[in-house]
């Protein structure tokens, strides 16, 4: 099985206004499939309270490396008392929601993606030692590469959110 590492704790950005949550999901997903990764959707999750429409989507964005290691952001959108609303924008009525939303960003570095360092437990402590001292530089690229992708996500959407804010 391959060996994730955390990278950074959670990234949460939130927002409270007008917003159509399954065009942000879109948003992330086209993003995150133009700059080379893969998307798989953990979990999705639709009820209708009281106080509003609740939503939640898991899913993980896996970007391979190399033979060896890939990066992974785990992403949730999280969506609480979601209201229908109609608005104008352009003398055009767009119907979206009226709410909370926070979306948060997990990197994480996964090394041994074929798994072919895990079956003899001297494969794993040799494995071990090449990444402290080998493999360290290269670890801390892919870092790197992992941190400059989650910057620039959540950049684009803090200006996704930023554009919603117009609607007002």
């Amino acid at each position: 099985m391959p060996e994730w590492r955390l990278i950074s704790n959670e990234h949460v950005i939130t927002y409270q206004g007008f917003i159509d949550v399954h065009k942000l999901y879109e948003f992330i997903d086209k993003w995150f499939k133009d700059h080379g990764y893969e998307v798989e959707r953990l979990e999705t999750e639709e009820q209708d309270l009281p106080e509003g429409r609740q939503v939640i989507i898991d899913y993980r964005a896996v970007k391979k490396l190399t033979d060896y290691a890939a990066v992974g952001i785990w992403t949730g959108i999280k969506a609480f008392n979601l209201k229908p609303a109609t608005v104008e924008v352009h003398g055009h009525k767009l119907n979206v929601f009226k709410g909370k939303v926070s979306v948060s960003f997990k990197p994480w570095l996964i090394t041994d993606v074929r798994e072919r360092w895990q079956g003899i437990p001297l494969y794993y402590v040799l494995r071990s030692i090449l990444e402290k001292v080998l493999f360290k530089s290269h670890n801390s690229r892919f870092k790197d590469i992992a941190r400059r992708d989650l910057e620039t996500v959540e950049l684009e959407v803090k200006a996704f959110f930023n554009m919603k804010r117009f609607l007002q």
